[in-house]
């Protein structure tokens, strides 16, 4: 399993399938996969927590990609911290590491990470953790343009 850890919900937010039992699943495509994790979950009783399970195991919600199932996955309100929005190629097939085919938006609105580029906010992130300068590209500043212009 794909998961995201939530310390302080006891809960593992379930993202992505890559096998189930013997079933591999990194060659189907990214809905099927996404079905048949909920259906899973939901079949185990894996989002509920007890003795035998101390921790719960839940998959976020899913949305098709229109104009309004964006609007609602970007405004509603979330019992998690959220970090951003995830969208995946319904076609694509799993595959390790950045791809092409998954994209994590992040903003303002959406994470509480989210430094504009540039900005005051990136320059003390920064200056607490250097580490982040080289991958952040701090070196590009004057070549990006403000999300406030």
């Amino acid at each position: 399993l794909d998961c995201i850890w939530s310390d302080s919900l006891q809960t593992y937010f379930v993202l992505d399938a890559l096998l189930w039992k013997d079933y591999r699943l990194v060659d189907c495509p990214t809905e099927f996969r996404f079905f048949w994790l909920r259906s899973k979950l939901e079949e185990i009783g894996a989002h509920n927590q007890c003795s035998t399970n101390p921790c719960r195991f839940v998959a976020p919600p899913v949305y098709e990609c229109t104009g309004a199932h964006l609007q609602r996955a970007y405004a509603t309100p979330a019992d998690y911290a959220r970090d951003g929005l995830l969208f995946y190629h319904r076609e694509a097939l799993y595959e390790s590491g950045p791809s092409p085919l998954v994209l994590l938006w992040s903003d303002a609105n959406c994470s509480a990470r989210f430094y504009d580029y540039g900005s005051r906010q990136m320059a003390a992130a920064v200056q607490l953790q250097p580490e982040k300068a080289d991958r952040w590209r701090t070196g590009e500043v004057d070549a990006a343009h403000s999300l406030a212009e």
